[in-house]
C-alpha cells in the first residue's frame, strides 16, 4: 500500500463531521506547524481530493506528519495510532524516501 492509499484509508475512517473538521484544520491560517491549504481547494467533499491536495502541498512524508498532528488535535488518537502503525510497517521507507516531494 502506498502513502496516498494509507492517507486515503485514514480519512475514509472519519465520519462526515470529523472529515469536515479535519479539512478546517488544514485550511486554518492560524496553524504554526504547517502551511494552510486554501479553503477553495478543500471544497470537494471527497477524501481522495483532499489527499491529493495534501500530497501536492506537503509531499508524501510531510502529509503523513500533518495528518497525524491534526488527528491528535482532534483527539482521534486511535486513528493517529493506526496511521502511524501503517506508515511504519512496510511503508516507512516510502515515507522517508518521498519526504522532499
Amino acid at each position: 500500500m502506498n502513502i496516498r492509499e494509507i492517507l486515503l484509508n485514514s480519512l475514509e475512517e472519519l465520519g462526515s463531521n470529523d472529515f469536515k473538521k479535519f479539512q478546517s484544520y488544514l485550511s486554518d491560517s492560524g496553524q504554526i506547524d504547517f502551511k494552510p491549504i486554501p479553503k477553495s481547494f478543500l471544497e470537494d467533499p471527497l477524501e481522495h481530493v483532499t489527499v491529493d491536495h495534501m500530497v501536492e502541498c506537503y509531499g508524501h512524508g510531510r502529509a503523513v506528519t500533518v495528518t497525524l498532528g491534526i488527528l491528535r488535535k482532534m483527539n482521534l488518537n486511535e486513528n493517529a495510532r493506526k496511521l502511524e502503525e501503517k506508515t511504519r510497517c512496510g511503508s516507512a521507507k516510502e515515507v522517508k524516501g518521498m519526504e522532499k516531494h
